[in-house]
């Protein structure tokens, strides 16, 4: 849950709306009613540019009632049940209670770590940091389930809503191929899994940042296609169905003024029927906003000049 593992630089926007692939221009009319239960949390950073620490909050669907949960933390996961919330504060693994209390460190890595993500039941927390690992929320039986290797980068951990796989990415280091990122999965065993989804290559770019729908049946991904060069191409968010059906792109990247602009980090809410994502706005800052799963509905929930990223569901209490 980073904003790129790609790397890739973007410069400022004039003008920052995505087209949506399901009708067009953003959309800010959607019935509040329409929205599930629930909340978002989210990152927050005053200026990336300069490096300031972020912090994590917790806002409406309607982007009101923000509050602070934790200082100097990025990178929030929420567990399904919605009772405890992983981040990461100084390269360490920290976890809290949903209201911010009882914050205790997890465990500090050998190097940094990213990329948090809980398995379905709650007990066990996966992340990046040399390799792919897991450790559980109570700080024991900490391990490797894929080695980092010599000339790839390992991201973005997705364990499968049935916990029988754990999807993550893979970003090859040869600057050559950084923009051909992949997709594959492992057991919670460490053991090679198939992915049970068609995903054809698209472009000159590659799927990343796989999110699980609550029901197991679809993922969302982005796709960022040869941004370097202005060429957005395939660049989206796409979710795929199990089985033989293509992907849908839901949401596409648009060069604005000669600049590219990409949406990130989809992430589903807790009935399947919204799609979290974070988007570069007009101010060159990232912004969050919501989509539907078909392309519908897509509207901006924050709006401030800092960047928002990382969103996660918290459900109802």
């Amino acid at each position: 849950m980073r904003r790129s593992v790609v790397g890739v630089t973007v410069g400022v926007v004039l003008v920052g709306v995505l087209s949506s692939a399901g009708g067009g221009s953003a959309s800010r009319g959607v019935d509040a009613t329409a929205l599930p239960a629930g909340e978002i949390v989210f990152s927050q950073t005053a200026d990336a540019f300069r490096d300031l620490p972020s912090s994590v909050y917790v806002m409406s669907l309607e982007g009101s009632h923000v509050r602070l949960l934790a200082k100097n933390a990025s990178e929030p996961a929420v567990s399904r049940n919605g009772r405890q919330i992983g981040f990461l504060r100084d390269g360490a693994i920290w976890v809290m209670r949903r209201d911010g209390s009882a914050k205790r460190q997890v465990i500090k890595p050998k190097t940094a770590a990213f990329d948090l993500a809980w398995s379905a039941d709650g007990t066990t927390i996966y992340f990046t940091a040399s390799g792919l690992f897991t450790i559980r929320s109570d700080g024991t039986h900490l391990r490797e389930l894929r080695p980092q290797k010599y000339v790839e980068r390992t991201a973005d951990p997705a364990p499968s809503p049935d916990g029988r796989i754990i999807v993550y990415t893979v970003v090859p280091d040869d600057p050559p191929l950084v923009h051909l990122t992949s997709l594959h999965a492992v057991t919670p065993a460490g053991r090679p899994a198939r992915l049970p989804f068609r995903l054809p290559a698209v472009g000159n770019g590659g799927p990343e940042d796989a999110a699980w729908a609550p029901n197991g049946q679809r993922i969302a991904y982005s796709v960022h296609d040869d941004m370097d060069s202005g060429d957005l191409g395939a660049t989206g968010i796409y979710v795929a169905s199990k089985g033989s059906s293509p992907p849908r792109r839901i949401v596409s990247g648009k060069k604005i003024a000669g600049f590219p602009v990409a949406p990130w980090d989809p992430a589903w809410s807790t009935d399947g029927a919204w799609i979290a994502c974070m988007v570069q706005s007009s101010s060159n800052n990232y912004d969050i906003w919501l989509v539907r799963p078909n392309g519908t509905g897509f509207r901006q929930i924050t709006k401030t000049k800092a960047d928002e990223d990382s969103p996660a569901w918290l459900p109802p209490a």
